[in-house]
């Protein structure tokens, strides 16, 4: 790592990173003994400018949550850190979500097959209808990865927001996980499978 912080010190500075990788080898005695090659400094180096990025994106997200929250009276949204302080879960629902919730939130769609983002993170989506048949999102979440503990929190989020307004019917793709969760958290609620997700599982 010590070397990964000269050749950005030394990118800083308009220096190429495989002019950098040729200086670290003159500081150590030859290529053989830097302990890498020129290719794998550049995965590293992508690494970091990966991690960066994602540290700047949670930043953004966070300070969007504060600001939603000052704008929106009945604005809700949480976030946790995991274990080395990145941002790992991300939850929000807006006053108009709020409003519509309390009019149609007798049946609620969960859908959690959405990876399509930059990260590969799971996109949980809380979704309804109005009397239109219109789609109406009642609320997002932003995962880390998908286990019980990451559900709990989920639906624990979602329930908070409504005021523990729960629905009558929940339907899913059928994650088994995510059955589970509602079975501890929804007790009285019926859960059904979703008959898109059945027909393009068969399909």
């Amino acid at each position: 790592m010590d070397d990964v912080r000269v050749v950005l010190a030394l990118q800083m500075a308009q220096v190429p990173t495989s002019v950098a990788y040729e200086f670290i080898a003159l500081q150590v005695g030859g290529p053989e003994f830097v302990g890498f090659m020129l290719k794998d400094l550049y995965n590293k180096l992508d690494e970091v400018k990966r991690n960066n990025m994602k540290r700047g994106d949670a930043k953004s997200a966070i300070d969007w949550l504060r600001m939603k929250g000052r704008e929106e009276g009945h604005f809700f949204g949480r976030f946790t850190p995991d274990w080395e302080g990145r941002l790992a879960h991300l939850f929000w629902r807006d006053s108009e979500s709020l409003v519509d919730y309390n009019a149609f939130g007798d049946v609620v769609i969960i859908d959690s097959t959405y990876k399509t983002n930059i990260y590969s993170c799971p996109v949980i989506l809380l979704v309804g209808s109005n009397n239109h048949r219109g789609t109406m999102v009642f609320a997002a979440a932003i995962v880390a990865d998908e286990k019980e503990t990451t559900f709990i929190w989920v639906i624990e989020k979602f329930l908070q927001s409504m005021n523990n307004k729960h629905p009558i019917t929940v339907l899913t793709n059928g994650d088994k996980v995510m059955r589970i969760v509602l079975k501890k958290l929804m007790p009285t609620t019926q859960h059904r499978l979703c008959a898109w997700h059945i027909g393009r599982n068969i399909g």
